[in-house]
Formats: C-alpha cells, sequence, structure tokens
C-alpha cells in the first residue's frame, strides 16, 4: 500500500470528509433501489451539519462519480482480486483521483504499478461494447440502444457526454422580470443558446443566494425542459393540462406563456409532488394553477370515480392544449442523475404507462386542440414507438403530428417577445438571434442530446387533434 503526499490538499479534502463520504455511499448502496441519490445525499448531509460547504462539496462530488464509474471500478477491483464492497470502490475511485483531491494520510487501494496495470488492460475503443460498458460505466441495456441509434463513434461520444457534469441551468420568470436585467444585475452569469428564458450560472454558485431568488424571478430548470414546455404554445385565456405535473417546473412555463390568465389542471398521482408545485407556484406569483391529486393503478390508467375525475370529466374535449410530461427511465438525465443508469427498470411496463396517459389526454382535447408529448429518455421505445402506436391506435386516429420546426420557432418567437415586454420597449432579446432550432429536430420530433447539444436527452412529439 502507498501512502499519498499530504501537502496541497484540496479545500475539503478533510478526514472527516473522507469518514462521511464512505458513510453516505454505504447508505446508498443499501438504498439505491427506494430513493435516488441526490436525495439520499441531502437526507445524509442533513445529518451531518457539522460538515462546511467546502467538505459538503468535495463529499458530493466524489460520490456522485463513483456511482457514476461504479462499473468501472467493479471491473478494476476484480482485475486486482479485491472484494468488491463501498469502502474498497471508494479507495479504488480516490487512488484514481489526482493526489490534491485526496484526503491526509490517504492509502492507496494498491501499489501504482499494480493500479496503472489493470488501468491499462481496460477495453479499448476498438471493443466499442465493452468500452461503453466498463470504460464508461453503462449497463448492457443502455449500451445496446446508443449503438442502435448511433454509428459507434457518436454512441461513444454520446456516452462519454453522459458522463459530464451538466451545467447550472436558471430559467427567468419572464413576468417578473426580462433576462436582459438579469445577466445585467449577475455579470457572471452568462444567456444560454436554446431558450430565451435560459441562463447559466457558474460552476459552485449557490443560486439559492444570487439577488431576485426570493423574489421569484428565477427557478432551476434544464435547458430542453423549458424548450418541451415552451413549444406547448399556451396563450392568455387558453385551458391547459399538465399529466405528470411533478414538482411544477413546465406548469410554471405555461403559467408565463399565459400570464395568469387561463386555467391549468396540473395532474400529479404524488400529493407531495402536488404540494411543492403549489409552493413553487406561489413563489413563482403564478396564480392559474389547479392542482389536481389524481388516482392510477400500475399500468397509469386513471380511476374514473370520485371528486378528481369528476373534475377532469368537465373538461373533456374541451383543453386547448394537453402537456403529458410522461414517466419514463430516466435515461436523458444521466448527467444530472448518474443512479439512474444502475436502476432496474423495465422498458415495457413504462411504454404501457405511458400509452395509457396518451389516451387519457386524447379524451381532454378539443378539436384543434395538442398533445405535448415529453419524455427525458432516449430509448425508442418509450418514444417514437409511443407515438407510432397511439396515432394507429382507434383514440388516436383522429390526431396528426405537427410540423415540430415550425412550431417550435413560432412557440420561441412567442417566448422571446414575452420576455422583452419587461424591458419597457427596449428588446432584451432580439428574434433575429433565434438559435438554428432545426438542429434540435429529426423528422417530426425534437431529440436533444448532450453531445450534440450539451442538453440533457429529451423526446418531444406534437400532435394536433383535427378539427
Amino acid at each position: 500500500m502507498t501512502a499519498f503526499a499530504e501537502e496541497q490538499h484540496e479545500r475539503g479534502a478533510t478526514g472527516r470528509a473522507w469518514q462521511a463520504l464512505k458513510e453516505i455511499y454505504s447508505a446508498w448502496e443499501a438504498n439505491k433501489v427506494h430513493i435516488p441519490a441526490d436525495r439520499l445525499a441531502n437526507r445524509e448531509f442533513r445529518a451531518r451539519r457539522y460538515l462546511n460547504a467546502h467538505e459538503r462539496r468535495w463529499c458530493a462530488g466524489h460520490f456522485f462519480n463513483a456511482i457514476r464509474f461504479r462499473r468501472k471500478y467493479q471491473w478494476l477491483l476484480k482485475r486486482l482480486g479485491l472484494e468488491e464492497n463501498p469502502n474498497t470502490l471508494l479507495q479504488l475511485h480516490l487512488s484514481l483521483s489526482p493526489a490534491s483531491t485526496r484526503p491526509p494520510h490517504f492509502q492507496g487501494i494498491t501499489e501504482e504499478e499494480r493500479l496503472h496495470a489493470a488501468v491499462a488492460d481496460l477495453p479499448t475503443p476498438e471493443s466499442p461494447e465493452d468500452y461503453i460498458r466498463f470504460v464508461l460505466s453503462f449497463p448492457d441495456s443502455l449500451v445496446q440502444t446508443l449503438l442502435q441509434i448511433f454509428p459507434v463513434e457518436e454512441a461513444i461520444r454520446a456516452a462519454q457526454a453522459f458522463n459530464q457534469r451538466a451545467p447550472t441551468t436558471l430559467r427567468i420568470n419572464p413576468l417578473r422580470i426580462s433576462r436582459e436585467t438579469f445577466l445585467k444585475l449577475h455579470p457572471d452569469l452568462r444567456p444560454t443558446p436554446w431558450s430565451p428564458w435560459g441562463v447559466y450560472a457558474p460552476a459552485g454558485v449557490n443560486v439559492y443566494t444570487l439577488q431576485g431568488y426570493r423574489e421569484g424571478w428565477f427557478e432551476i430548470q434544464e435547458e430542453a425542459s423549458q424548450l418541451s414546455a415552451i413549444l406547448a404554445g399556451v396563450r392568455p385565456g387558453d385551458t391547459v393540462v399538465e399529466i405528470g405535473a411533478g414538482g411544477g417546473g413546465k406548469t410554471l412555463v405555461l403559467g408565463a406563456l399565459m400570464e395568469n390568465r387561463g386555467r391549468i389542471l396540473a395532474i400529479d398521482v404524488h400529493e407531495g409532488r402536488l404540494k411543492e408545485l403549489i409552493k413553487r407556484a406561489r413563489h413563482a406569483q403564478i396564480r392559474c394553477v389547479e392542482p389536481l391529486l389524481m388516482e392510477a393503478d400500475t399500468t397509469g390508467r386513471w380511476q374514473h370515480r370520485g371528486r378528481s375525475w369528476r373534475r377532469i370529466e368537465k373538461i373533456h374535449g374541451r383543453a386547448h392544449c394537453v402537456l403529458l410530461d410522461a414517466p419514463c427511465s430516466g435515461s436523458g438525465v444521466l448527467r444530472r442523475s448518474p443512479d439512474a443508469r444502475w436502476r432496474e427498470v423495465r422498458i415495457e411496463e413504462f411504454s404501457q404507462i405511458q400509452r395509457n396517459l396518451l389516451l387519457e389526454a386524447a379524451s381532454l382535447v378539443a378539436p384543434g386542440g395538442r398533445i405535448v408529448y415529453v419524455t427525458c429518455a432516449f430509448e425508442p421505445q418509450q418514444n417514437e414507438e409511443v407515438v407510432e402506436w397511439f396515432l394507429s391506435a382507434p383514440e388516436g386516429r383522429g390526431f396528426r403530428k405537427e410540423p415540430i420546426l415550425e412550431a417550435l420557432r413560432g412557440a420561441w418567437k412567442n417566448a422571446a417577445v414575452l420576455a422583452e415586454e419587461k424591458s419597457h420597449g427596449k428588446p432584451s432579446h432580439d428574434t433575429k438571434d433565434m438559435p438554428p432550432l432545426e438542429a434540435l429536430c429529426v423528422e417530426d420530433f425534437i431529440r436533444t442530446w448532450p453531445h450534440r447539444h450539451d442538453l440533457d436527452a429529451f423526446f418531444v412529439a406534437l400532435l394536433r387533434r383535427c378539427e
């Protein structure tokens, strides 16, 4: 075993932070089936208030990276003939990290020469499947999907991009402030390229301390998520339904587009998420939202009974837009949720839920109205195949795919103009600067990717009900 140099340690790389990291990672291994890693980490950090901000940041970075490259470390431990457990995996992870990031008195997993020899034996890109599996650390199912969607070289680039840390992205609230004004107040922030409401925050910045947070000027929201809601193209006075509203990220976009005039019925099956939505809507001063807790079976079918169902029945065939934020595997957000790759998922079960929710959505849409179908997953079984199934079903035969690029350009321009109105006559975003939105469109759908667009992997379809 080799002791590494102790001088010039990264701030936060302390003995107690190292002990906390081992405890938190062990807790994740024991509970990964039941709780997402980010939620578990928040819980564990609350129980360790003795850690300072630098120690928490050090812990969190190594915690998520150890999860991200778990399969690679498992391969190396086996190659080294060492037992796999949370402590040895973390010890290996830090042994492969720069010396300055290790805590004082850290002991490497094995002799450096032996470790380097094991690393040299890892698969190379000449064996692309094994390279993505073990070096880039992906489960077999996602490896196969990436290689089905892309040529080999691009599949590797996509996997590499999913292993990068995602930027911290904010969305301004155009009912409260323009992006131009917000950026003047925060010169260290910069505009995002795709969403007219998006702003990048520097890594490590505590966004909750920024001017405007308490006033509801902005929310944290990934850029592809912003665009999927902007695409709905809703207007003041519309009747809108959001299925799978969750904590309300897209709901708040819809409310801003409607300028608080009209009605949004925000449906979810989780009461806790709707409570968070109510809290966030108040904070953003969005007042046109009606949260609705709905009962559903395990296949996504709504229970056609009770008070919630009676409220839904009243808008059957009357909604101008239904945004279906469909439950999915979450494969498209691996940059933000690296543990999602290790969850045991049955794609066919998600596909069934998605199909059933599309049928429910179809019953709510008025003639000439539309469904916006959104997932944050990249498997075709949850995306194109679900949409094509719906369009061939009896309930979907009155719908057609709407030209996505034309709709996206129109919706983008409307959103940019809404933000400009807060600039008191001085444009905050010149619509001539519209980004090349055609780069996000594949045939009749939107498909975003981290390696192509620096966006999470979202899928969006726009389905119009015929008059």
